[in-house]
């Protein structure tokens, strides 16, 4: 016959088996391992807070790591690539390319002195540069080279302005001398010797006296 548990007991009893749970969770989740006798269980709560108190002491550390100086370098270099694309076209603008000088010394046209009208301008090649023959308002034979001095372009001549132009950038020069007249170009264009012979004309690079 089983003797009825008391109040007090019971309840010591209820005790016991809560503390053998929680004892049998403990060893489940392995957090009583390598622990000695008389050591404590750890603070599952303590862990966990300090894991995530380490994000923000490494974003701390990240942002003391980014100082002055390296603020000081991306702004530097920021700077002076916006002035280099600004400073290198306005370069280009201003100081025109070298260009291989032509080794022809003279040619002879398939143009006929006949079939050049006044106040018109006809391209042909010159070696390895293209140059530009005109009959000027007056009925003179001109020759220069049509490598603009400005940026190299090809000039043309443009009998509504009677000028030799450059549609680059708006140059004109005077058909008569090749000289700088108007826009960007610094330097007059080159001059060449032209003569005309019977049916043919003949172009040297000596400029004529």
């Amino acid at each position: 016959m089983i003797a009825a548990a008391g109040p007090g007991q019971a309840h010591a009893d209820g005790g016991s088996g809560v503390e053998g749970a929680f004892d049998g969770d403990a060893s489940a989740m392995g957090l009583d391992d390598g622990l000695g006798d008389g050591q404590s269980q750890p603070d599952a709560v303590g862990v966990v807070v300090a894991g995530i108190g380490a994000a923000p002491v490494a974003l701390e550390d990240a942002i003391e790591g980014f100082d002055a100086n390296s603020f000081d370098v991306y702004v530097g270099t920021s700077a002076g690539a916006f002035l280099l694309s600004v400073l290198y076209p306005v370069s280009r603008y201003l100081i025109p390319p070298s260009i291989g000088e032509s080794m022809a010394g003279t040619v002879t046209l398939s143009i006929k002195p006949a079939d050049l009208k006044a106040n018109t301008g006809q391209i042909f090649k010159f070696g390895n540069r293209p140059a530009i023959l005109v009959r000027t308002p007056a009925g003179e034979l001109r020759a220069f080279s049509a490598v603009c001095t400005h940026l190299n372009c090809t000039v043309q001549y443009r009998p509504d302005l009677g000028h030799i132009w450059c549609a680059c950038h708006n140059g004109h020069f005077d058909p008569n001398t090749g000289m700088n007249i108007a826009g960007p170009p610094p330097r007059p264009l080159e001059q060449y010797g032209v003569s005309a012979r019977a049916d043919k004309i003949v172009v040297s690079r000596s400029a004529p006296a």
